[in-house]
């Protein structure tokens, strides 16, 4: 199942990348959108139906203007979902009937995590996709619409187990920052390479980001305090997490209690 995130609906239409389609017809996969909180299958059948609308315009990737693109446009017709879900475990469905009537909502505790440092965390992805960012604002002013890149990574070893780390690179940006003088792209480039994954154009950093969110991976974690501002957690992959990490790991020794004599 190839999944895509549509940004917005055109009068009920679901616009994807054609590179997007010739992939899935290729792999015999299916294609799942999801735009909000809604999502729609396209059977791979379907698909190779031609059960859409080619749209002629050419368009170009906003980090890669050499590469062009066409959109196929789909007719939106949402899976129901507002009652039950899918179980993606067992594929069983959920029911969503519940009441809260006699339920006082309790405002959450601060569980104040402090920021991790040390080496050698053992890390799987949780999530890695593409998405569009639109414009708007922040505390640091207004911004334009934007491509990104971003993941999601789970320490699943040690006492931080559970612990969840961030990064997301801005594809759209050329801009060249930081001691290494790199742009987004080619520092994700770098971050790639670290870990055993190339990729030299947008359609093949789609098929090293299926690859990466199967894997896992050694992390050095730090910490950084820009000025005025709040501590930051950062991390770093440094490599492709060995087999069988886990019977590998040192166990760790219970303190013996001293005896008198």
């Amino acid at each position: 199942m190839i999944k895509v995130e549509v940004n917005r609906l055109f009068n009920g239409i679901a616009s994807v990348r054609d590179y997007r389609l010739k992939k899935a017809i290729q792999t015999g996969q299916d294609i799942e959108l999801h735009c909000k909180d809604e999502s729609m299958v396209i059977k791979n059948e379907e698909i190779q139906e031609k059960v859409f609308q080619i749209n002629p315009t050419k368009y170009r990737s906003k980090f890669e203007p050499y590469n062009e693109y066409e959109l196929l446009d789909f007719k939106w017709t949402a899976d129901k979902q507002k009652d039950k879900l899918i179980d993606m475990f067992n594929g069983k469905e959920v029911d969503m009937d519940f009441d809260l009537s006699n339920y006082k909502p309790e405002k959450v505790k601060d569980q104040d995590f402090e920021v991790i440092t040390g080496k050698g965390f053992i890390c799987k992805v949780n999530s890695a996709k593409i998405e569009d960012v639109d414009a708007g604002s922040n505390d640091r002013g207004s911004y334009e619409g934007y491509t990104r890149f971003r993941y999601e990574l789970e320490i699943i070893s040690d006492k931080n187990k559970g612990r969840r780390l961030w990064k997301s690179y801005n594809l759209s940006s050329t801009e060249k920052t930081g001691k290494a003088n790199k742009t987004p792209v080619e520092k994700l480039a770098d971050a790639f390479f670290t870990i055993g994954l190339e990729f030299s154009n947008s359609s093949v950093l789609e098929i090293a980001i299926e690859k990466f969110a199967e894997m896992e991976f050694v992390v050095s974690c730090s910490k950084f305090k820009p000025k005025g501002g709040d501590i930051m957690q950062l991390h770093t992959m440094t490599a492709v997490a060995p087999e069988r990490w886990d019977e590998q790991a040192p166990k760790q020794e219970t303190a013996k209690e001293k005896v008198e004599f």
